[in-house]
């Protein structure tokens, strides 16, 4: 790969016009759906959602603790946060905390939220089988056991979260030979080889005062030839500031740093000068 390389663009599905049947059906089942939770959530019933494994991750069962619907507990209105208790496939039970901050993707991700693969996709075309990638601030696992697959049995993932529900949740819940799951933040690192990995990312936004040390730390474990990919905040300048520290990194390809403003939340993609050594054999 060269530093001229773009990250594709994700395309997104327009949003439906018009008052047709296609745009009608949906308005209709949203409000049932609504009536449904109103009239559980009076007669005091909660809910399970049973989700099947698949691509190499567990099952889980995840039961209500509260009546309410995720979606109104997250909502304005709501107190911004759910409850569950998580049954896993051997039996043990663990509470867990939906919020905008703690993302689940199994129950989240119909409500718009992203536990990272989106951000992530665009890597396909440059992951190679065998590679060993770093993944920062990775939350409940759904990113972490995604780049997993994509990297083989003969690459591998370092996962890391400071948040220790999270890491929980996401060793059971996707349990894979090839991805490590680990509490704890960029100093963790300390540990690392230079060059230790062939590509990095860090899928949630950096605090500001945080961003300049960890990039700087995280840029050292990755090998030459590799690559960075950064998730900043939506608007706000951030993306252009999370570049401008990555500008002044060592060994930058400068031509590779790009922030990427269009929809969502700032991307910005970096690679790293040298040719990559091989790994995998």
């Amino acid at each position: 790969m060269t530093g001229s390389a773009e990250v594709p663009r994700i395309a997104l599905p327009a949003p439906a016009r018009g008052l047709g049947l296609s745009s009608t059906f949906p308005r209709i089942a949203r409000q049932l759906r609504r009536w449904s939770y109103k009239l559980t959530s009076a007669l005091g019933i909660r809910r399970g959602l049973k989700i099947r494994g698949k691509a190499g991750a567990g099952g889980a069962y995840f039961k209500e603790i509260t009546a309410e619907s995720l979606q109104r507990a997250l909502s304005k209105k709501g107190r911004g946060w759910k409850d569950y208790r998580v049954t896993f496939p051997d039996g043990t039970k663990l509470p867990i905390r939906c919020s905008p901050q703690r993302v689940f993707d199994d129950l989240m991700g119909p409500l718009g939220y992203d536990a990272g693969q989106a951000l992530l996709a665009p890597l396909l075309e440059i992951i190679r089988p065998g590679a060993r990638l770093l993944l920062v601030r990775a939350g409940t696992g759904a990113a972490g056991a995604w780049l997993g697959s994509a990297v083989g049995t003969s690459g591998g993932v370092v996962a890391l979260e400071d948040d220790e529900q999270s890491v929980t949740f996401a060793t059971r819940r996707y349990p894979r030979a090839n991805v490590a799951f680990e509490h704890g933040s960029v100093e963790s690192l300390t540990g690392e080889t230079d060059g230790a990995f062939d590509g990095a990312a860090v899928v949630r936004p950096l605090p500001q005062l945080e961003a300049q040390p960890t990039l700087a730390e995280v840029w050292r474990v990755i090998a030459p030839g590799g690559w960075a990919l950064i998730a900043c905040g939506r608007g706000g300048g951030e993306g252009d500031a999370v570049a401008a520290i990555l500008r002044a990194l060592p060994g930058i390809d400068a031509t590779g740093v790009r922030s990427d403003t269009a929809t969502g939340p700032d991307i910005v993609f970096a690679t790293k000068l040298g040719a990559p050594a091989p790994r995998g054999k």
